[in-house]
């Protein structure tokens, strides 16, 4: 087995923008950001980060289930329990 050559994200991006690039019938040089605004379409990072954000606003209003606050902690809680331990 080798390397692979191209990672499963890089991959999902590419396919992405090729799929935009089918859709408006945009010539393959076209610069990709403006095709997604136009389309009002999230890249997959800004996706992502969304996703990440929405997770951590459910964990900061205690919406998930408990398992998850046994998981993460907030920063105000960590600096409490830093301070705490010093004093």
């Amino acid at each position: 087995m080798g390397c692979e050559k191209y990672s499963t994200t890089a991959i999902i991006v590419y396919l992405t923008e090729k799929a935009i690039m089918i859709i408006t019938n945009s010539h393959r040089c076209a610069h990709r950001h403006p095709l997604f605004r136009r389309l009002s379409i999230l890249k997959i990072e800004e996706l992502h980060k969304l996703q990440v954000a929405c997770f951590m606003y459910q964990i900061y209003k205690g919406l998930l289930p408990s398992y998850f606050s046994a998981v993460f902690c907030l920063n105000e809680t960590m600096l409490q329990d830093m301070l705490t331990t010093v004093i």
